[in-house]
């Protein structure tokens, strides 16, 4: 399942079966991270890639999918 939402005011294409930081990541925006490593289960332990959703809610774009 794909979609699109809304990152820094632009739209961007999303797939369902990626966490919100690869596809922030994947549109070409620099999200910093610590504790983040591909090889591993996200995590979300450092808190550097908090982003705030539609309703003002705060969550980790590694964890998010």
């Amino acid at each position: 399942m794909s979609g699109t939402i809304t990152i820094n005011n632009q739209p961007v294409a999303f797939d369902k079966e990626k966490s919100l930081l690869e596809v922030i990541t994947n549109a070409g925006i620099d999200l910093h991270t610590l504790c983040y490593n591909k090889q591993l289960a996200p995590f979300g332990a450092c808190r550097m890639c908090i982003v705030e959703n539609e309703k003002g809610m705060l969550m980790t774009a590694c964890t998010t999918a």
